[in-house]
């Protein structure tokens, strides 16, 4: 059982936007246009691991990998298209490349079984 707000993710798990639709909106966006791109959890939904850990619980487990590719293409497109990763023998740090700003907003629920949870909408601005 799920709650509304599970049930919201996993709708939204299944809908996960194809890279050439985060370019398209780059092109056609214009200066403070926001655009989520993910609601969920990228650090933990995007490893073929939180397959064991229960994400998608109600999909097969090769539509689950099916899905986990795709979120993966998705996350390197939208780092690779607005970030430059400067790195050095001391160092790694990450400049946006200008046109778009990403954020992310944390939202705190409960489960079904009372427990706290959060999840994130990953957040594309265009600057």
């Amino acid at each position: 059982m799920q709650t509304e707000i599970e049930k919201a993710l996993t709708k939204s798990r299944e809908k996960i936007m194809a890279p050439d639709q985060f370019d398209n909106w780059i092109g056609t966006s214009q200066a403070g246009d926001k655009l989520i791109y993910y609601k969920g959890n990228l650090s933990n939904d995007r490893h073929v691991d939180s397959i064991s850990r229960g994400v998608w619980d109600d999909l097969e487990y090769s539509d689950k990998r099916k899905l986990i590719k795709k979120l993966n293409e998705l996350a390197d497109h939208v780092m690779n298209r607005t970030a430059k990763w400067i790195m050095n023998e001391k160092s790694t740090t990450i400049a946006m490349k200008g046109r778009v700003t990403l954020v992310q907003k944390k939202h705190f629920y409960k489960d079904v079984k009372d427990r706290p949870q959060c999840y994130y909408d990953y957040i594309a601005v265009r600057t």
